[in-house]
């Protein structure tokens, strides 16, 4: 039996995004920024030991925007991509996973004229690709970071379903295998719906996000942020025991102004 852990959506770098403690502003400086890193990763840590609690072997799945990047500076409490790779990898190393499989992230994040997220494959020894196939144990597994958003709750299936039924497709021509799940991140919500193809039960799911809160969501999205990550176990190509670790953030809630 298999532990399979699926993260997405870190970035590192960001003032909302998740920050090893070393790399946490400074409480004197900025308490409520504070507060916010600190329950972050304090919730964090707490779902990860949860997910690692286990004998089997874990395998880690990264779903890409392990970095913010420099595309808004005066939101970033670190701004050298290089900086934002090792809080990344202080991360991901974490997990002590035997296996670690990665997909790139959004461009305007993780780097256009090159892959910042490469680096970070490399020096904790990830498998990295702009989408992944990944046979464990029998049970196949697509993932790719980005997908198409919804800001109905009625409309957040079409997007997986959309990428379900293609890969279907394509498994019928015989262009990629058939999964029996689907992860996708970059929404920063977690979204599950599965699609009977004959007798096979076929699962897609948006991932939640490590990152509490931006500027970018408050202004330009609407819904529910959700911050956390998913397990589940595989054996014999079955997969049994999932969990979705979600946590409310009470520190990225927007402050009232009482006017009495």
């Amino acid at each position: 039996m298999k532990r399979v852990i699926a993260i997405s959506d870190m970035h590192c770098g960001h003032y909302g995004g998740l920050t090893p403690p070393r790399f946490q502003i400074q409480q004197a400086r900025r308490p409520k920024l504070f507060q916010l890193q600190l329950e972050g990763w304090l919730k964090f840590e707490a779902m990860r030991e949860e997910a690692t609690n286990t004998k089997n072997e874990i395998i880690l799945l990264d779903n890409g925007d392990n970095i913010d990047g420099n595309r808004f500076p005066h939101e970033q409490i670190v701004s050298d991509r290089r900086e934002q790779c090792v809080m990344a990898e202080e991360v991901l190393n974490g997990f002590r996973a035997k296996h670690i499989v990665m997909t790139r992230g959004t461009p305007s994040h993780v780097g256009k004229e090159e892959d910042w997220e490469d680096n970070i494959a490399k020096d904790v020894g990830a498998d990295i690709r702009s989408e992944q196939f990944i046979d464990v144990d029998g049970y196949k597994i697509y993932m790719r970071h980005k997908i198409g958003r919804s800001s109905v709750a009625h409309g957040k299936d079409s997007a997986p379903a959309k990428h379900t039924i293609w890969n279907q497709l394509k498994s019928a021509w015989k262009l990629e295998p058939g999964a029996d799940m689907l992860l996708f991140g970059h929404v920063h919500y977690c979204h599950g719906s599965f699609d009977y193809f004959g007798n096979r039960k076929v699962d897609s799911m948006t991932l939640p996000a490590l990152q509490t809160v931006s500027q970018y969501g408050i202004k330009e999205c609407t819904g529910i942020v959700h911050f956390g990550m998913v397990y589940f176990d595989v054996e014999d190509g079955v997969k049994s025991n999932q969990h979705e670790l979600i946590e409310v953030i009470q520190s990225a809630k927007p402050k009232e102004i009482i006017i009495s």
